[in-house]
């Protein structure tokens, strides 16, 4: 239900930059540019993500080793830091106060998401994925 609403959303977001505007103070060009090179971003790194992720699933017997290589050994959920990101440039680059509204609620799904998978992969791995968490980060190396 969240990711059905956030969607809506998110089309709510483009008719506000094609014709609402309600926030004009927004539409800032620095800010628009800094998006689309922030979407650009994003998207390299779900690429490299996705990359990893890849080389991981044909691999054999994936789901008797933790993934811990590539983005993973800088945080345990990057394409959770990718989706992030990319709602992010998204906003700033369509200038939209519901875009930020959206953005905050993609950050509380993946964060309410993160709560529950942890545990998942703590059963799933055991020690093995407490070592791992004790030496990465969730989504912001140094932060969170």
């Amino acid at each position: 239900r969240g990711i059905a609403l956030l969607s809506v959303g998110e089309l709510l977001m483009l008719a506000d930059y094609a014709h609402w505007h309600f926030v004009v103070a927004l539409e800032q060009p620095p800010l628009q540019v800094a998006g689309l090179v922030l979407f650009a971003a994003a998207t390299l790194w779900l690429w490299r993500v996705d990359s990893a992720l890849t080389r991981h699933f044909h691999a054999l017997s994936p789901a008797d080793h933790l993934l811990t290589s590539g983005p993973y050994r800088l945080v345990r959920h990057p394409r959770y830091v990718g989706l992030l990101l990319s709602r992010i440039a998204a906003t700033l680059t369509l200038a939209s106060v519901i875009g930020w509204i959206g953005t905050i609620g993609w950050m509380v799904l993946v964060l309410r998401r993160i709560a529950r998978e942890e545990p998942h992969l703590r059963s799933l791995f055991g020690p093995r994925y407490d070592d791992y968490a004790r030496r990465t980060w969730r989504l912001l190396p140094g932060i969170y």
